[in-house]
């Protein structure tokens, strides 16, 4: 636990040192690079939610001041049971393997502040991978594809000219109702 107070100290004060102050990097005719982490919570048709991790990457280029148009790619883990267990299927824990391919347009509220409140909006496909909660494949197919769109609005705080930190908060809506394995005719997201 110590050394882990160390690090966050350390790495606190780069930034608090920086002579630079932070403005909104959503530069017209450059490009950026961010990574993101976060927890995830699927939102489909088993009636337990259980938080999973991800992480993503998001290359993005200023058409705009305030615009930004990106792919945004990673990994998450998406996780639900059922309790009580269904008579009709093999399992009641679900833990997908998600990938991510996203084309995501950003608009920044506050040009050249040092926090800035924004907006994204995307679409793009989800590939995934369905185990049970011994690890077991639920599926014959490597991964499976479907379409998704995320809706994300956060506030950006940059700390330097390169440096940022952001905290959003969004849905993403698949275009599938099947994703657990269970129909009730809305679709799932998380």
């Amino acid at each position: 636990m110590g050394k882990l107070y160390v690090r966050v100290i350390v790495f606190l004060s780069l930034f608090v040192s920086y002579p630079e102050t932070g403005v909104s990097q959503i530069k017209e005719g450059e490009f950026s690079l961010g990574m993101r982490g976060g927890l995830t919570m699927m939102l489909g048709d088993f009636n337990r939610k259980k938080i999973g991790p991800s992480g993503e990457i998001l290359f993005r280029y200023g058409l705009s001041p305030n615009f930004s148009l990106g792919l945004l790619t990673g990994y998450g883990e998406l996780k639900t049971e059922q309790d009580p267990p269904l008579s009709n299927f093999s399992y009641n824990y679900l833990k997908m393997h998600t990938i991510p391919a996203v084309l995501i347009g950003c608009w920044q509220f506050n040009h050249r502040q040092d926090v800035s409140p924004y907006v994204s909006v995307g679409a793009g496909i989800l590939a995934y991978r369905q185990r049970d909660g011994l690890g077991r494949d639920i599926q014959k197919e490597d991964f499976k594809v479907t379409l998704l769109f995320p809706v994300e609005a956060g506030v950006e705080a940059f700390l330097t000219k390169n440096v940022s930190f952001a905290f959003d908060v969004g849905v993403r809506v698949t275009s599938s109702d099947n994703l657990e394995g269970l129909k009730r005719n809305l679709p799932d997201a998380y």
